[in-house]
């Protein structure tokens, strides 16, 4: 700890900012990670999407699993 930023609390409180440091990379690597599997999500969608047998089958599967929304899933 520095002069400026004494431990709060006798040492019982631990300073924020160096967590913050901390926790900043591992957030930058789950959002980096998160982008990849959301890419390959909206590439199975426009798979599903890309002729009407396909959508026809995906559609059917959601039927036989018992999604009964009117939303349209893809």
């Amino acid at each position: 700890m520095s002069k400026k930023r004494p431990l709060l609390s006798n040492g019982r409180l631990f300073d924020v900012c160096p967590v913050a440091h901390t926790m900043n990379p591992i957030a930058k690597d789950v959002t980096e990670a998160m982008q990849e599997v959301n890419k390959k999500i909206q590439g199975s969608f426009k798979y599903i999407r890309s002729s009407h047998v396909t959508q026809g089958r995906f559609n059917e599967m959601a039927h036989q699993i018992g999604i009964t929304s009117q939303t349209i899933l893809v």
